[in-house]
């Protein structure tokens, strides 16, 4: 009799864990995304959290490896601000301190700009078409603007 509780809890367990596999073969997910996943398929929270403790001891899951490919793929012509990183992070369910402690340890912002506008043609580029790029990537106005006016002359207006 007490084979059958653990065969159901077995055969949901692997069920779960396959769809949380099916879920992290594309790229790194964060665990919150996997627990969201797997909610979304109806299985019960102690599964999903059994599932999750077995990615986790097992390395395939890991929050940190996943914060750290998100802020790689945002350099070159991808680059954005640490805002913009910050509530990207933020939205996919990284947790807090690894957001903190990542972009403490990420690029200043002068570099992240230096490093966008170098990765764009240089035709064409004036203060304001500059300016509205870096503007759209999160980069704060402030810095934005001290870091323009120090390369760039800006354009009498009519």
């Amino acid at each position: 009799m007490t084979s059958e509780p653990r065969d159901a809890q077995s055969v949901e367990f692997n069920a779960a864990l396959g769809i949380a596999l099916k879920s992290l073969s594309g790229t790194d997910k964060f665990t919150a995304e996997i627990r969201q996943s797997l909610e979304n398929k109806g299985v019960d929270s102690q599964t999903s959290e059994e599932v999750i403790a077995h990615l986790l001891m097992r390395n395939i899951l890991n929050d940190l490896r996943c914060a750290k490919a998100v802020i790689e793929a945002s350099i070159g012509k991808k680059t954005v601000g640490k805002r913009r990183l910050y509530d990207k992070l933020l939205l996919r369910g990284a947790p807090d301190e690894i957001v903190e402690e990542l972009l403490n340890q990420a690029s200043d912002e002068t570099d992240r700009m230096t490093e966008l506008i170098a990765s764009r043609p240089s035709s064409g580029a004036t203060y304001e078409r500059s300016a509205r790029l870096l503007l759209s990537r999160g980069f704060e106005p402030d810095d934005v603007e001290e870091f323009l006016t120090a390369r760039l002359p800006t354009e009498p207006r009519d």
